[in-house]
């Protein structure tokens, strides 16, 4: 009896806490604390491998986890206001034991109904609550400004929202336990860039986990690579991407740098983002949680289709049930529109990546790299109704050559898409004045 309950409470818990403070308190590189941060996951790791960790075990170190990325990141240059990250766990705590104790009084069904709820009366907030905020931050919070918060992971989190409402309301989500319902939404090796797994999937493997004696060499594994694409790679040759020229350096490029700049700006964001998918998965295993994969080779993709089906998969999947299926759907059932077959297949991609390049950022260059995309998806989906056939057809899909030059005009696409995705309007105006000669309008 005792035996059980050091493995299963005391001895995670033990190991979560020292950690926090370590994180918290100790003086030394912010590598180190990495370091001792995933000393402490394979620690724990033996102890979960082919069993399902409580779900008080996973929302400390979840918690571990925060607390060790924000101070690390203050460590590396990023600012984090100590008494902001305490307003937000205060918040988290209020939701909690709202929705574990008052809800049931009032009959809602956690946790849809409650999200749902949020989400559709924030706009209707007396505006006297909102003045509450003054007295609140200069008693307590002294004078952050509401502004200044950013939420770690809040576009990953939104768009859980929209999975769990939709599949909730359809009946395929039956109402969890709130502390399972949290530590899915607030998982910390996928929340900050993904893979994004989707609450059935996680329920499924907390429900029934499998036994996996190899997953810690796994996890482990996944490390590894992930370390080195990121830290290696990625970062070695960030210096000579388009995101790390001044405003100055481009008004000033010729047309080959910035070309070059762009194509190795894409080497760098796939080493990257591929590199922290790597080791959400591998931190992940150490749970017994598998993650979805998240990239497979989108440098080898021949058209715009095939390179979402490979570049960052578990958004494309969620962006092509819950935006793009019902747009396509909505649109057929429109009499009107079913004389316009092309426009029925060009508006639906077109709405989706413009809404992706929304949700990626609230600026116009980020509109603009949607923008990029939606209309290449929109022009190859009014392209596949012509099904063009013919002896160049027929080589176009079997010559290797055909697939070199293919994947070579999707890379560089794709490549040039970037400049807006990493400038911003700043730096773009300089570029288009570079290029140009000119001033657009309006600015």
């Amino acid at each position: 009896m005792y035996l059980s309950f050091y493995l299963t409470y005391l001895w995670p818990s033990l190991v979560g806490l020292l950690v926090l403070w370590f994180s918290t308190r100790a003086k030394c590189h912010p590598h180190i604390k990495a370091v001792i941060f995933l000393i402490a996951q394979i620690l724990i790791a033996p102890h979960y491998t082919g069993v399902r960790p409580s779900a008080e075990n996973m929302a400390l170190i979840t918690l571990g986890g925060y607390i060790v990325f924000t101070k690390m990141a203050e460590e590396y240059g990023y600012r984090f206001e100590k008494r902001a990250a305490a307003l937000f766990l205060g918040l988290y705590m209020t939701y909690w034991v709202a929705v574990k104790y008052l809800l049931p009084l009032g009959g809602l069904n956690f946790p849809a109904d409650v999200v749902y709820y949020v989400i559709t009366a924030t706009p209707k907030i007396p505006a006297r609550f909102l003045d509450m905020w003054g007295a609140v931050r200069d008693a307590i919070y002294y004078h952050v400004e509401p502004a200044s918060i950013a939420m770690v992971g809040v576009s990953y989190i939104g768009f859980k929202l929209i999975h769990f409402i939709v599949d909730y309301k359809a009946g395929d989500i039956k109402s969890p336990k709130t502390l399972e319902f949290l530590n899915w939404m607030f998982f910390f090796p996928s929340l900050i860039a993904g893979p994004m797994i989707r609450f059935q999937d996680w329920m499924e493997q907390r429900e029934n986990p499998k036994v996996d004696v190899d997953g810690i060499f796994d996890g482990l594994r996944r490390l590894i690579i992930g370390i080195f694409m990121k830290v290696v790679l990625a970062d070695s040759i960030h210096g000579l991407t388009i995101a790390s020229m001044s405003a100055t350096a481009l008004q000033q490029a010729h047309a080959w740098q910035i070309i070059a700049s762009c194509l190795i700006y894409y080497v760098y964001l796939y080493c990257d983002f591929a590199g922290y998918s790597h080791i959400a998965i591998g931190l992940a295993r150490f749970w017994n949680i598998r993650l979805p994969e998240n990239f497979d080779a989108p440098y080898r993709a021949r058209n715009l289709a095939e390179y979402w089906n490979r570049w960052h998969i578990t958004l494309s999947l969620l962006l092509r049930d819950y935006l793009f299926y019902p747009i396509s759907l909505y649109l057929k059932r429109i009499k009107a529109l079913r004389k316009y077959p092309n426009m029925t297949a060009f508006i639906p991609p077109m709405a989706t990546f413009l809404f992706s390049g929304i949700w990626h950022g609230a600026g116009l260059n980020f509109v603009l790299w949607g923008a990029m995309h939606g209309v290449g998806m929109a022009s190859l989906a009014v392209m596949k109704r012509y099904n063009f056939k013919g002896p160049f057809a027929q080589w176009w899909q079997t010559s290797r050559v055909a697939y070199a030059c293919s994947a070579s005009i999707t890379f560089f696409y794709v490549s040039m898409a970037f400049i807006f995705f990493c400038l911003p309007a700043d730096k773009l105006l300089c570029l288009w004045q570079n290029m140009t000669g000119t001033v657009p309008p309006g600015f």
